[in-house]
């Protein structure tokens, strides 16, 4: 007996269906895979500007600190007083006393005056 033809076992219209369907299979794929990629690359870009924003955030409070010791010691070297921890003049009791002085002096000056 000889092998019947493919036509014959499979009909045209079920070969055209599978075809349709593998190719809609490998459209939903590909979609949802371009959709993963492009959410992942969004998601890895914002967390650099979060990162970038903190770092940013960061460097600025050092800056900050650095511009009001500077600003700090400078009074301080009115009236004498040494900042500098690392000094080998530096006195830690003239210091402390020069700090609360320095805030006595300011919350004097923060409280009204009652008549």
């Amino acid at each position: 007996m000889a092998a019947a033809p493919a036509s014959s076992i499979f009909n045209i219209s079920s070969l055209n269906l599978l075809r349709f369907g593998a190719l809609t299979v490998g459209l939903y794929w590909g979609w949802s895979r371009q959709r993963t990629l492009t959410h992942q690359v969004a998601h890895e870009k914002v967390i650099a500007e979060k990162k970038l924003h903190k770092e940013l955030v960061e460097e600025g409070k050092i800056a900050f600190a650095a511009y009001n010791d500077r600003k700090l010691a400078a009074e301080a070297a009115k009236d004498g007083v040494i900042t500098d921890v690392n000094s080998y003049k530096f006195d830690s009791e003239k210091y402390i006393n020069w700090m609360l002085a320095r805030l006595e002096a300011e919350s004097a000056a923060e409280k009204p005056k009652k008549k």
